[in-house]
């Protein structure tokens, strides 16, 4: 493979070139922080370069204990790791385009991809927004940030895998994120087992504050003393929906494995009520709902039953159970917050602290704005970037009140309706349009393969994407680092198993076309 000559042209010289570099900025970091970081970006780069499958490997296993970690390191090194996914994002994007000009890369993959055209008109319109409002350019182009820059990982990832890895090596990376989501599922049910207030709780989510020249990076957010896991994520919600993400990509392979599907379905049976243990609303109604695609798509009739099964229980147990005090409380019980949208009194419980009510409320001063159809760009309506900017046009052109931190943040949770504020009707169309766009080519894809391997992988993401979807109504899913990352990136693993393995087939059938 490429990668490997690259790799043994140089023999024991980097590796002592590293380690220099490393010590001169562990050495310098106080003196002189600037050369400090200047040097370990510099070691990255070489890796993402020479070694860039481990330094991928590397990225995906750290993120998930990213939240963590960062309340232990020291302030020097706290900016550095919490924008390490850019970073990474810049020095993989450097490595690519310095491969281009060097080698002969297969862009096949990139080229038939069924997320080009809809990425194309949404950040198309994405700028006639911010043309149109007047954004300043840094707000704008941070805003968007948020919310594509994984989707620019991507196609990253498919330049590279498509050419230097292996199927061998996607199912590697594969085993290794599924023994950091045995880790996790661990962690909840030691929460899950201790309760709130533990002594591993707080070692988990200390909850220290950051500021960097006035600007709040870290709020010091901590749900130790609450009910419900969050693993190393510091927030119930991303832990759940990533345990959903796994969950769903385990499903996939108990039915496509020869020879490991017992395996596999236990895995999931061990997985699966952690995402309970999250007390995450989106996250269950998420997982439900991936695992009837998933059901629905292998014609698996006694899963289906057993879904059906489970949800009509859950509807005769909301029609029978009334819940006397606000459910939206952190003293609710399990049942209780799973159960609590469904109530007759809810919205009167969650006045102006809750989803349902925020988008109820201002739906409608939002899609009878006359920034309906465009938006008032990215980042100014329900946004942690904007709130962090202290950047709030879009309240102020929809005629929403600032009512303070806690119901700023409502808006922020709801999703698709923040996406709706800064991005307007067409754009939100556009997003949703490539996501269905995906969905529908990788349904094609796994319904033309015979390789068991990729349909485990295709059947995952079949999953996946409809949960993603449910979920980001009630929550900022694709905003979030944890959840957007593993998302895109198991999607371009995904794609590049059926590059590597399936291609000639397809395309000798002509069922490869653009969607």
């Amino acid at each position: 493979m490429a990668e490997d000559s690259l790799t043994s042209r140089f023999g024991m010289i980097p590796t002592l070139l590293y380690l220099t570099m490393l010590i001169v900025a562990g050495a310098s970091i106080a003196s002189n922080p600037d050369l400090s970081f200047a040097l370990i970006g510099l070691i990255v780069f070489l890796l993402f370069f020479f070694h860039t499958k481990l330094a991928v490997y590397g990225y995906a296993v750290y993120l998930a204990f990213e939240e963590t970690i960062l309340q232990y390191v020291p302030g020097a090194f706290y900016l550095f790791l919490k924008y390490s996914g850019d970073m990474m994002l810049v020095l993989l994007g450097l490595a690519v385009f310095a491969k281009l000009a060097t080698k002969k890369y297969n862009l096949d993959l990139l080229r038939n991809n069924p997320v080009n055209m809809p990425l194309l008109v949404f950040v198309l319109l994405a700028i006639l927004s911010v043309v149109i409002n007047q954004m300043p350019p840094l707000m704008a182009f941070v805003g968007l940030r948020q919310l594509l820059r994984f989707a620019v990982m991507y196609y990253l990832i498919m330049i590279i895998s498509s050419s230097e890895w292996d199927t061998e090596t996607i199912t590697t990376l594969m085993k290794v994120l599924l023994v950091v989501v045995v880790i996790q599922a661990c962690l909840g049910y030691a929460q899950a087992a201790m309760g709130p207030g533990s002594s591993l709780n707080h070692f988990l989510a200390p909850g220290r504050p950051y500021y960097y020249e006035g600007f709040r990076i870290s709020g010091g957010l901590s749900w130790a003393d609450h009910k419900g896991a969050y693993g190393t994520m510091l927030v119930r919600n991303t832990y759940g929906v990533f345990m959903v993400f796994f969950a769903l990509m385990v499903a996939g392979f108990a039915h496509t494995s020869a020879g490991m599907k017992k395996f596999y379905a236990r895995l999931l049976v061990f997985i699966a009520p952690c995402i309970l243990f999250s007390y995450s609303r989106q996250a269950t109604y998420g997982f439900f709902l991936g695992m009837f695609t998933i059901a629905y798509i292998r014609r698996n009739k006694r899963l289906m039953l057993l879904l059906t099964a489970g949800v009509l229980m859950f509807a005769l147990m909301v029609s029978q159970y009334r819940i006397e005090s606000p459910a939206v409380t952190e003293e609710a019980t399990l049942i209780e917050k799973i159960a609590s949208p469904f109530q007759s009194q809810y919205l009167k419980w969650s006045r102006k602290v809750d989803r349902l009510f925020v988008m109820s409320e201002f739906g409608p001063k939002v899609l009878g704005s006359e920034y309906a159809l465009i938006g008032t760009g990215p980042g100014s309506f329900g946004s942690p970037v904007g709130e962090a900017f202290n950047y709030n046009e879009g309240y102020k052109k929809y005629r929403i009140p600032l009512m303070g931190p806690k119901y700023s943040f409502a808006i922020a949770d709801t999703g698709f309706f923040a996406l709706l504020g800064q991005y307007g009707i067409l754009g939100l169309c556009a997003l949703i349009w490539m996501f269905v766009n995906l969905f529908r080519y990788v349904w094609r894809l796994y319904q033309a393969s015979d390789d068991d391997g990729f349909k485990g992988f295709a059947l995952g993401i079949l999953g996946m994407i409809p949960a993603l979807l449910f979920s980001n109504v009630g929550y900022i899913n694709l905003d979030l680092r944890q959840i957007s990352f593993y998302f895109w990136f198991l999607t371009a693993l995904t794609l590049t198993y059926w590059g590597r393995d399936t291609a000639a087939k397809l395309r000798e059938y002509k069922i490869v076309k653009e969607t």
